[in-house]
């Protein structure tokens, strides 16, 4: 089945390429004697025209055989032999067309293929919309990102949920964002539960400050382990991908903000991960790497945090061409 969906997704991409060649050739008066898909001996095909349509043997690549192109001993090989009939030059040979004819022609492939990916990346946004992390739990404020008049946000504990800011119901990460940047400017209340309380903020007028806004809000992420870095402590001690770290060192952890945090403020220091793994706990000694950040040491253990759940929002045409 893999082999099988290969030579499709091969094949759509060969035929988009050389369709591009095809146009522009057709569309500066080249004459175009065959368009191929496979290289090899011709496997079917029929002629319309001046071109002969083919599918070929072997699904590894395809071609567009132009008179004059000064490649025919080339195509030749690739269509299998020659039928040994001279040809004479013409008006509508490759090598008779302007420089500018000539570089469309060859860029045409290429370019196909960009547009042909922007196409479908544009439709499938569209169409299913993007991808956004399903949850509005507070992982952490960034303080030292907020504007002016923003404070209280860091009143907030960890865990909390994010229901609605301003008038606005919120279910998803991409949510609480657009709802800091997009609000007007001024004060807005922002409803939260587990616990269930409100703050007052001040939205900021400028763009720069809005953003700062959005980056000093970070959503909730659990201490999972997504992947271990070969030959790091982790890997050394026996962490795998798939464990939920508690605690480091006898602190409990709760979230990757927390565990990241116990690590880095133990650099080069020898400790105790307890993890859980397929429902049973565990416990690993890990040494820690000790690397500069910003002047400071901290330590390092070699991990990548789980993604979370993801939902997919929808996007309008016009955004779905920007995200194309």
């Amino acid at each position: 089945m893999t082999i099988i969906a290969t030579i499709i997704v091969l094949g759509v991409l060969i035929f988009v390429h050389e369709l591009g060649h095809f146009a522009a050739a057709k569309g500066v008066g080249v004459e175009v004697q065959r368009f191929s898909i496979g290289l090899g001996p011709k496997v079917l095909g029929y002629k319309h025209g001046e071109t002969e349509y083919v599918l070929s043997a072997i699904p590894l690549g395809g071609y567009v055989k132009m008179a004059g192109m000064g490649e025919d001993e080339m195509l030749e090989k690739l269509e299998g032999g020659s039928d040994g009939s001279p040809r004479t030059p013409g008006p509508r040979d490759f090598d008779a067309k302007p420089i500018w004819a000539r570089t469309l022609v060859i860029s045409a492939g290429v370019i196909a293929n960009m547009l042909f990916a922007f196409g479908v990346l544009t439709y499938v946004i569209a169409e299913w919309g993007v991808p956004e992390l399903s949850t509005t739990r507070l992982g952490t404020v960034h303080t030292e990102f907020l504007p002016p008049g923003t404070e209280s946000l860091t009143g907030i504990s960890a865990g909390s949920r994010f229901v609605r800011i301003g008038e606005a119901d919120v279910s998803s990460w991409g949510d609480v964002e657009r709802g800091l940047f997009e609000a007007p400017p001024g004060p807005i209340r922002i409803d939260l539960a587990q616990p269930d309380h409100s703050v007052e903020i001040r939205i900021p007028v400028g763009e720069t400050e809005r953003r700062a806004l959005v980056r000093s809000v970070e959503s909730w992420a659990e201490a999972g382990v997504g992947s271990v870095i070969p030959g790091s402590p982790a890997d050394k001690a026996g962490v795998e991908s798939g464990d939920r770290v508690t605690a480091v060192g006898g602190t409990a952890v709760e979230n990757w903000f927390e565990f990241t945090r116990e690590i880095e403020s133990r650099p080069g220091e020898r400790v105790e991960i307890t993890l859980v793994r397929e429902g049973r706990e565990i416990v690993r000694a890990v040494i820690l790497d000790a690397e500069e950040e910003g002047g400071v040491r901290v330590g390092k253990m070699g991990v990548y945090q789980s993604v979370g759940a993801v939902s997919y929002s929808p996007v309008p045409l016009n955004e779905a061409v920007v995200y194309g």
